[in-house]
């Protein structure tokens, strides 16, 4: 139940209405206003409190820094040198992995569980090509959808459908039948969110608060670009 209770916390840490803190625990006033990539620093404003702070990026609490990973502002802050510079491109190799890993394991697990197959080869096939599958069957909705004024109930039916050849096709690959291809497509996802979630709580309860800091720091931070170069 612990383990339940901080990762609800750690998602809601997400939520514009959580205030901003620093890593003594005390509050930061004001609405965050920009991320400097150059100096690290977030800029707060506030009307009643001039003039702005500008609070480095080290100085704030693991949660606080873990939430300026999902702000807007933080994703509005790139450099602008480059479409695409080295700062967005590792944020999305990092949350890439941070959902594609837990999801294949739930999918090899739903399988091992529900069609009884145990080999990583049948995970790997079903997974990759239900998403990719998947993925093109939304894309085509969607521009169809559109062409009718976001018509919600073509969307409606292309998920029907998709849902439905989907399931086909995992039960194909798994030799099973389409109710347990149904089955394993579903689970997958309860299941690797659950595989996600118990991992990022398992490490903030066991591991001590500067090693769990310094490897958010070395995995993470520095990587997008948040936190500076280690000393």
């Amino acid at each position: 139940m612990r383990w339940l209770i901080v990762t609800i916390g750690l998602l809601l840490a997400s939520s514009q209405t959580l205030a901003w803190e620093f890593r003594n625990g005390s509050q930061i006033g004001g609405k965050l206003e920009s991320f400097n990539f150059e100096t690290k620093e977030l800029v707060f404003s506030d009307l009643l409190n001039p003039p702005d702070k500008h609070v480095p990026f080290e100085d704030l609490s693991l949660r606080s820094r873990q939430r300026l990973l999902f702000s807007p502002v933080y994703h509005r802050s790139f450099p602008d040198d480059s479409l695409w510079p080295a700062e967005k491109k590792m944020l999305l190799l990092v949350s890439g992995t941070a959902v594609i890993v837990p999801l294949f394991l739930g999918f090899w697990i739903s399988g091992i569980l529900i069609a009884r197959k145990f080999s990583p080869i049948h995970a790997l096939i079903g997974f990759v090509g239900s998403w990719i599958i998947g993925s093109v069957l939304v894309a085509v909705y969607l521009i169809l959808s559109s062409q009718f004024d976001g018509n919600v109930a073509l969307l409606g039916a292309g998920f029907i459908v998709a849902t439905i050849f989907l399931s086909i096709l995992v039960s194909a690959i798994y030799n099973c039948p389409s109710l347990k291809g149904f089955a394993i497509l579903v689970s997958h996802f309860f299941i690797g969110t659950s595989l996600a979630l118990i991992c990022l709580s398992a490490t903030n309860l066991l591991l001590p608060e500067k090693s769990l800091d310094e490897l958010w720091n070395h995995l993470v931070f520095r990587a997008v670009g948040l936190a500076p170069p280690a000393g």
